[in-house]
């Protein structure tokens, strides 16, 4: 009984390890170059953030500092909180026509809200 009980819980380990591995694999990140207002924002493939506001100052994080909620993804640093939904029409795996960028301050305040289209 010992034996069988050691080998059920292997079994079911190595299944629930599988079945997350096979998410991972198959989400995938919005990517792409996003452009609105003079703000340029790329999605990397890979799931790096990296945009530049109208004066050329930039700021890039890497996936390493992401989290998915929903549809959203959140990347932060320095307390701030940088999210992407998109809410336009998929173009093709990971490319949407429009994205939603909101950025929160540490203190919790929304400093940009805006639509930005893919280019």
């Amino acid at each position: 009984m010992m034996k069988f009980t050691k080998f059920l819980c292997q079994s079911i380990s190595i299944a629930i390890i599988g079945m997350t591995t096979a998410v991972g694999a198959n989400s995938s990140f919005i990517s792409g170059a996003y452009k609105g207002g003079g703000y340029i924002l790329d999605l990397s493939s890979s799931g790096e953030y990296h945009s530049c506001n109208p004066q050329n100052r930039c700021v890039t994080i890497p996936r390493t500092q992401s989290t998915q909620q929903g549809r959203t993804y959140i990347w932060k640093r320095n307390g701030y909180s940088y999210q992407v939904t998109p809410v336009g029409n998929r173009l093709k795996a990971g490319h949407y026509t429009r994205i939603s960028v909101r950025i929160i301050d540490p203190k919790q305040k929304v400093i940009f809200d805006r639509i930005m289209r893919y280019q």
